[in-house]
């Protein structure tokens, strides 16, 4: 039998080209439309940080208690009716160096004179024992996108960072039982006032030596902690840690941080072989943890300012 290729599509060029369709790349496409430029977006607005953060809290940019998911939906169609190119492939190579820039997807090529990283960040695996085996299989990097499918059963969640409490508490608003193995040696006072109506003895603090155990799922999680070893029977494990930018693609292309973020100046230009572009920038996450909504919007209004005067 021959298989069925999807044929090469026509290659587009294009003023700017933003990869990233989540927050930071949808809401600065927004506003570049002002300028008329002809504008393509590359990414899938459904994997960003924001859409799979549940509730939106503590911005006074975006209402109290959006949930947002639907937020980035109703942005993506706002973007879409200002005629604003959005293609959810995702990118898989580029020439950052060339000029006009080339951005690769599966099935087309893209040429712009101007791009804009925005591709955010991401869970970090933790590569303990059974982690890889196991997810898709039990194990989730996102309680909000996968919660709903383990109602009334036993579940846990592991990490040190705020998303893991918030993650914890949604679970716990939705599961049956769920358990918070915090890596860190103990919970701040801070943390704990995020933790409010959280069953205490479901807590384990300074979790370590994690295994998690199964058949073709998982069916249990193994650990240490400062109350000893324990053995938990679980559904599925949540590992839901730090985000770290998303920046695997531009290793060879652009300057990276000892932390893996897009060195870029107060301009949010990118550096390129230690000099910065006039042709390429980064925003967002992926250049560093802005970890919050408000945050991003700010660094959006700032680069907005920035490339208005540059391609106008």
């Amino acid at each position: 039998m021959i298989g069925l290729r999807r044929p090469e599509l026509p290659d587009v060029n294009a003023d700017v080209i933003i990869i990233g369709a989540g927050l930071a790349g949808l809401t600065l496409a927004k506003s570049l439309h002002k300028t008329g430029r002809t504008i393509w977006v590359l990414g899938s607005p459904y994997e960003s940080q924001i859409a799979k953060g549940g509730e939106i809290r503590e911005s006074s940019h975006i209402p109290q208690g959006t949930i947002g998911l639907k937020y980035m939906e109703q942005l993506m169609e706002e973007v879409k009716g200002l005629g604003i190119n959005l293609k959810t492939s995702l990118v898989t190579s580029l020439d950052l160096k060339s000029q006009p820039k080339i951005i690769s997807t599966k099935f087309q090529k893209f040429y712009g004179k101007l791009v804009v990283i925005a591709t955010g960040a991401k869970q970090p695996r933790l590569n303990f024992p059974g982690e890889e085996k196991y997810f898709h299989n039990g194990i989730s990097d996102c309680a909000v996108c996968d919660g709903n499918l383990f109602r009334g059963r036993n579940v846990a969640i592991i990490g040190e960072h705020k998303y893991t409490l918030k993650s914890a508490m949604y679970l716990h608003s939705i599961v049956k039982e769920v358990s918070l193995l915090w890596t860190k040696p103990k919970l701040s006072d801070s943390d704990r006032e995020r933790l409010e109506g959280f069953p205490q003895e479901r807590i384990f603090e300074g979790v370590a030596s994690v295994e998690a155990v199964g058949s073709d799922v998982i069916e249990m999680v193994k650990f240490s902690s400062t109350r000893g070893a324990t053995s938990l029977e679980i559904d599925a494990l949540f590992v839901e840690g730090k985000p770290i930018p998303n920046s695997e693609l531009f290793k060879e292309q652009v300057d990276l941080d000892h932390h893996g973020a897009i060195v870029v100046d107060d301009n949010y230009r990118v550096s390129i072989d230690g000099a910065f572009s006039n042709e390429v920038y980064a925003i967002g996450d992926v250049t560093g943890i802005v970890a919050s909504a408000d945050g991003i919007l700010d660094q959006v209004n700032s680069i907005s300012d920035v490339l208005h005067k540059v391609i106008s």
